[in-house]
């Protein structure tokens, strides 16, 4: 028996078949009625047109539509907006086509078109779908069903879902849900990685500076700090403190204090403050009440000296309160201040 038979194929004029038989059956090459050009030239394959339809140049690049293949596999059709391949299953309606750019593109743009209106198009990674666009246009990452035109899903608590940064993982980070308060589900770093703006897990938000108004250095607000303090009476003591609590925003620090002086506990020198919590940069002035029997001590005010951290009682001529005037007396202040 033959190893390569010629065989006349009856379904087309000028169509031959080579055989190659075996002991069970023949394996079929059909050529079909076009001109095929084969040796020391460049193979190809010609439509009825006479035009090149498929070419194998000697660099063993094969070409559709393209005479001089740059690639492995190069797919040429002149035509805008015209499908220049198609992938599908049993149902020729479905898979994915690869479309040309139309006539109103300038630019070369590649474009993935799920067959019909109900096509997707995922993209997976170990048998594992990683990325996927709908039908309605919307994309999801880790997730099959986004529900935005953007959607990010992470698998553990705690993971990041985006990050937009330098090869020094400076930038923007953004982390998946999580209760734990030391988790950030969103982080602003600037240049050296420094935390500017973050959003914790549990609700609370930090910002190094957030600037009103402006951006000088007169607009920024540093910072926000609010909490107790233990006042100290100098030159008369106090029996207890009610409360003395400070707020701090940015540089203006206002202090509340309700405390009760000891009976008897004064001295002639005038009465003063001790141990504010941040020291003052300007010279302030404050309301005080002292609820005494004394007359003396009536129509009272509070000063804080530039670069102190003492607070002065004060008569309205200048004068200052004597401390042993105070006598058991319930002293309420609040004076607001700058600091450094």
């Amino acid at each position: 028996m033959s190893k390569i038979a010629l065989t006349p194929n009856g379904s087309g004029s000028g169509v031959f078949t080579i055989a190659s038989p075996n002991s069970n059956t023949n394996r079929t090459i059909t050529l079909p009625d076009e001109s095929i050009t084969l040796g020391a030239g460049t193979p190809s394959i010609d439509d009825n047109g006479n035009a090149t339809a498929i070419t194998i140049d000697s660099s063993e690049n094969v070409g559709i539509g393209a005479t001089s293949p740059s690639s492995k596999l190069t797919v040429l059709n002149g035509t805008a907006n015209t499908q220049v391949a198609s992938f599908s299953g049993a149902d020729s309606g479905g898979g994915l086509k690869i479309l040309t750019a139309s006539t109103t593109r300038s630019d070369d743009t590649v474009i993935l078109k799920a067959s019909d209106a109900f096509g997707e198009i995922a993209f997976t990674s170990d048998n594992t779908e990683v990325m996927r666009i709908t039908k309605d246009n919307n994309v999801g990452i880790g997730t099959s069903s986004p529900t935005a035109k953007f959607s990010v899903a992470g698998s553990t608590s705690g993971d990041y879902l985006a990050k937009i940064e330098s090869t020094n993982q400076f930038g923007l980070k953004i982390k998946t849900t999580s209760t734990s308060n030391s988790h950030e589900q969103l982080a602003i770093h600037d240049g050296n990685n420094n935390v500017q703006f973050k959003v914790m897990g549990g609700g609370n938000v930090y910002a190094t500076a957030i600037n009103l108004g402006g951006t000088g250095s007169a607009n920024k607000l540093d910072d926000y700090e609010s909490g107790t303090w233990t006042p100290v009476g100098n030159h008369f003591g106090l029996a207890n403190v009610v409360y003395a609590k400070y707020v701090k925003i940015g540089k203006s620090v206002t202090l509340q204090v309700y405390a009760n002086a000891q009976n008897n506990s004064g001295s002639p020198i005038g009465a003063q403050i001790v141990g504010l919590p941040f020291t003052s940069t300007v010279y302030a002035v404050g309301g005080v009440n002292v609820s005494t029997s004394n007359s003396n001590i009536s129509r009272l005010h509070c000063r804080v000296l530039q670069n102190s951290t003492v607070l002065y009682f004060m008569k309205n001529n200048d004068d200052s309160v004597p401390a042993a005037d105070i006598d058991a007396g319930h002293i309420i202040f609040t004076v607001t201040y700058e600091t450094s």
